[in-house]
Parts: structure tokens; sequence; C-alpha cells
């Protein structure tokens, strides 16, 4: 298989993989010809690009990092706000990458403008835990991180949608509005007996800078924990 731009796709090429939309429903299946319309489907999904099967690289073969159910899952309970789900969802997710003899992480992924948020929160989780696995880190520690990671843009739901989903650039008070989104987050989970306190803490400043210039409370290098600087460059 090999990796073709969306832009340059074309009718008759045969996907490499079977692609979902983020309720688990087939978009196209592998090894069918692409026509006009599964292209423009795609395209208005955002799909960066696709894999796709041919001669020039028959012998080429790249796995998902983690499953596509595993993904879809993972979507549906970020999705559904459902914090024990979550729970149970990065511990999966760190068993699949572990159990791995290499990991190929591959960024492109499912850019739908409604569920963009929760996309998102999934392929944060995923790179924390590769982040996590190359420093060594142990597997109650991956799973604490991979759970902040699911949770930690939980409070978007609570921002008006027409901040949340506005195309265009947010006015000052807008962005004030939208930077609450990591408090509300935190608030969400701070009375749960059964999340860690750095689990916790990693999800109420996760837009923290190690300058000092993040926000909520501009906390520096020092005052940060290794599960705050790895969930905020993952977002990033």
């Amino acid at each position: 298989m090999r990796y073709v731009d969306i832009k340059h796709a074309e009718p008759g090429m045969r996907p490499a993989k079977t692609l979902f939309d983020s309720m688990g429903r087939v978009l196209v299946t592998s090894n069918v010809e692409l026509n006009e319309s599964s292209i423009q489907k795609l395209w208005e999904y955002g799909f960066e690009g696709i894999y796709i099967a041919d001669e020039l690289s028959a012998d080429i073969e790249i796995d998902y990092v983690i499953s596509p159910a595993l993904r879809s899952e993972g979507l549906a309970c970020v999705r559904e706000q459902n914090i024990d789900a979550c729970l149970n969802i990065a511990r999966k997710i760190v068993e699949e990458i572990l159990e791995r003899e290499t990991l190929m992480l591959d960024l492109t992924d499912l850019r739908s403008f409604d569920d963009y948020t929760y996309a998102h929160s999934v392929n944060v989780a995923v790179l924390c835990c590769v982040i996590g696995v190359g420093l060594e880190m142990s597997e109650t520690d991956l799973t604490g991180l991979v759970t902040a990671a699911l949770i930690h843009d939980l409070g978007k739901m609570l921002i008006p949608p027409e901040i949340l989903n506005k195309p265009d650039r947010l006015t000052p008070e807008e962005y004030e509005i939208m930077k609450t989104h990591a408090v509300k987050s935190y608030e969400l989970i701070k009375d749960r007996y059964d999340i860690p306190s750095q689990v916790k803490t990693a999800v109420h400043f996760h837009h923290e800078n190690v300058d000092g210039s993040g926000y909520p409370d501009g906390l520096d290098a020092a005052q940060q924990s290794i599960f705050i600087k790895i969930l905020h460059v993952a977002d990033v």
C-alpha cells in the first residue's frame, strides 16, 4: 500500500483499508474501486489522504496503531461524555499499543467538522501513549496519561456551539469563554475518587505553557508535571 493525498485520488484506485466515520460506519470498503462519489464523500468527511493498494506498493503493509473498532469505541465514549467508558477505553488503548512489536504511527485521520473534538481526543490519547512508551513509563502511568487525554476536552461540550464551531477567528470575548473549557473538563472529574490526582491535574492545566504564558493559572515549567507537559505537546 502507499499513501495518496486526497487531492490526487482518482476513480479506479483501490483503498488498502476500510475507512470509517466517527460512528463506526463504513465510508469506503477496502479493495473496492473508488468513484467520483466516494472520493467526494472522503473530501466532505475531512480525509487528507488515503492508503491505496497497487502493484507498485504490493509488499508494503502499514497497520493501524489501534484497531478501527477500538477507535470507534473511543470516539463514542468521548461523544457521550461517558467517563466510566473512557477509563475502560484508556486501558484498552494502552494494552493494544503495548502488544505491538513495532509502532507505526499514522497521523492521517478522520477530520469532519462536527466531530473534530471527538476524533482529536482519541488521537491525542494515542500520541500520549506513544510518547509515554518512548519515555518507558509504567503501564499504570500510561493508562492515567491516556485517560487524561480522552477526557481533557470534555468541557468543550459545555461551550456554546456558536463559539465552539465558529469557522472564523474568535473575538477576544469569545476566546475567553473558550479558554474556560479546561476548567470545565476538570470540574467534571474533580470529585471522582477513582481518577488519580495527576490525571485531574493534567486535564486542568493542559493549556499551560512552559514559559508561563498559558492558562488557566500561568504555570511555568517547574510547576508542571510530566503528565501536563506530555498532554500539552500531544494536544498541539
